[in-house]
């Protein structure tokens, strides 16, 4: 079932947009689930918040962003939190209200007339995962400039929004969608991409020569054996188990729930496309 994730600039955890998101919740864990369509929200900024905002694109209440959970990752530690990684992110262009009409929420809320804390209508907002049907999902990225296909798992920007937008959103050097847990430590990624370079490891495709200085030490580093496989903490050979994909390629090998293609798998595709051009 597709979800609302809330991301708040007071949040307690240090949840990044299109990156990672922590959460302990008996509801979150059910509904973030791999391949789980999702649109993030923010509220309203209020004053005497000295933290950068989530979203730039206003200060009210709005929809942001949609993505996909890739990875779920459990508790380290008793009573811990869950937290999920995101294969596929990408920010709207323009800010999605929460009305799509006078008095009419995208999102089913209830409708009462009061707003007193603990009735339903306030105890809705103060979720910070929301479930809500795919025609939802669908009529916030419809007024975000966007089409989204719950059948095919897809998200395709419509043909009104520019195509650098949309390789921005999803390929930009400033937004990392990283989808495995090596994003938590710098530290690892850095080291990752000195060891298999800035060059896609299947196509060939490297960002700062297409896109320029702009998107220079720009690619997504990708897990062989992806950790939601694993219960425990377990070594990472940075050799072995890491390697470098663009942003197309990375959305490819994890295009499907059920199977991870494998990078010699994902390079014959491409050989056999290339010979068929």
């Amino acid at each position: 079932m597709p979800a609302v994730i809330v991301i708040n600039d007071d949040s307690e955890f240090e949840d990044k947009p299109g990156i990672s998101y922590e959460y302990r919740l008996k509801d979150a864990v059910e509904l973030l689930q791999p391949r789980t369509h999702v649109v993030f929200y923010t509220g309203k900024r209020r004053s005497g918040i000295n933290t950068p905002r989530v979203s730039p694109l206003t200060n009210a209440a709005h929809y942001f962003a949609f993505g996909v959970v890739d990875e779920v990752i459990p508790p380290q530690v008793p009573k811990g939190n869950y937290s999920c990684t995101f294969s596929e992110y990408s920010p709207f262009q323009r800010a999605v209200p929460v009305l799509k009409a006078p008095g009419e929420y995208f999102e089913p809320v209830p409708q009462l007339n009061d707003f007193t804390p603990g009735n339903a209508r306030w105890s809705y907002w103060q979720k910070g995962v929301r479930a809500v049907s795919s025609p939802v999902i669908e009529s916030i990225l419809q007024h975000a400039g966007a089409s989204f296909n719950p059948v095919l798992h897809d998200y395709e920007q419509s043909p009104n929004v520019a195509a650098e937008a949309f390789a921005f959103g999803l390929e930009g050097g400033r937004t990392r969608v990283i989808t495995n847990r090596i994003e938590r430590d710098r530290s690892l990624r850095e080291r990752a991409i000195q060891i298999h370079g800035l060059t896609c490891i299947a196509c060939t495709f490297n960002f700062e020569a297409f896109y320029g200085e702009y998107a220079a030490e720009y690619i997504h580093v990708h897990h062989l054996n992806p950790l939601a496989g694993f219960e425990d903490r377990r070594l990472v050979n940075l050799y072995t188990d890491l390697t470098v994909l663009c942003a197309n390629c990375h959305c490819i090998v994890h295009r499907q729930r059920d199977r991870l293609l494998s990078i010699d798998e994902l390079k014959s595709m491409i050989e056999h496309a290339r010979n068929k051009s």
